[in-house]
């Protein structure tokens, strides 16, 4: 089956334009006020210093023309050509193709032989075998006992033990 795959890789393009921009300039203005100057009176009528009429609560104003300049700004619109540049996509495609197994059933039929076991009737004759208890086998058995001395002026001699009629330690035999 057929596939293509594609990518991408970036190359740069640069392309001329115009920009949009502004200039600033400063205009000097002017403006011509009117303002009230005031000078205190001369000291004195002509006495020098110390006379009469030192200048108090004498003054001489006048309005004078004061001009005040400042800078106005100026905004111009410009629109210069500039050149930019920026990344342009390129696409390269490949084929490549996928490879599919193609799968075909079909139904196989075959003979085949087998010994299946028969099944017949017969007797079978068997021993069987029971284990029981027999009857006691008893015996007379001599004990000897061990004795200890005992400080004293007698002494013990070890005794044997006889029974004409001991007592029977075979259990009785049991018949089912």
């Amino acid at each position: 089956i057929d596939n293509e795959i594609c990518t991408y890789s970036y190359q740069q393009r640069a392309e001329e334009t115009t920009a949009k921009t502004v200039e600033v300039t400063f205009n000097k203005e002017c403006k011509v006020q009117m303002v009230t100057v005031c000078q205190p009176a001369p000291q004195g009528y002509g006495h020098g210093h110390g006379g009469y009429g030192h200048g108090y609560g004498h003054n001489y104003c006048q309005e004078v023309a004061q001009e005040t300049c400042y800078n106005v700004p100026v905004v111009t619109v410009v629109e210069p050509a500039v050149e930019v540049a920026y990344p342009e996509p390129i696409k390269t495609c490949v084929n490549k193709p996928i490879s599919l197994v193609r799968i075909s059933c079909e139904d196989l039929t075959a003979e085949k032989c087998i010994t299946v076991p028969e099944v017949e009737e017969a007797t079978e004759a068997s021993e069987k075998c029971i284990t029981q208890l027999a009857a006691p086998a008893c015996q007379n058995v001599e004990l000897t006992l061990p004795s200890r001395s005992v400080l004293s002026s007698s002494m013990v001699t070890p005794k044997t033990l006889t029974s004409t009629n001991p007592p029977s330690l075979c259990p009785r035999p049991h018949h089912a």
